[in-house]
């Protein structure tokens, strides 16, 4: 997949949630976008953090409001699949694992 296609789908994915937090939220579209584009959220999803982009619109755009309007502290709760391996253990397939991002805003 080229970086163009990868940056079109990520728009598309961007545009969605933006739409699910105006509609969440009974605000304008305009404000939506500026909460989303100025998030942490929207940082580690550009960034491919643990693979953020896969989950719901709406679970993101509620992550995003919860975040906005938390003034000192907020858990971003991400479930990942994750292996466990280390060199005097076998590896198990995979095993999910919910990590709590912390995220300070100041």
């Amino acid at each position: 997949m080229t970086d163009e296609v990868k940056n079109t789908i990520l728009d598309a994915k961007y545009a969605r949630i933006i739409s699910a937090i105006s509609e969440m939220h009974s605000i304008p579209l305009e404000k939506a976008a500026d909460i989303f584009y100025n998030s942490e959220t929207s940082r580690l999803i550009e960034e491919g953090v643990a693979n953020l982009h896969c989950r719901s619109n709406r679970y993101l755009a509620e992550e995003i409001w919860r975040n906005t309007n938390s003034p000192t502290l907020s858990a971003l709760n991400i479930a990942v699949r994750t292996s466990y391996c280390s060199a005097d253990t076998q590896c198990p397939d995979s095993s999910e694992t919910v990590f709590h991002i912390l995220l300070f805003h100041n």
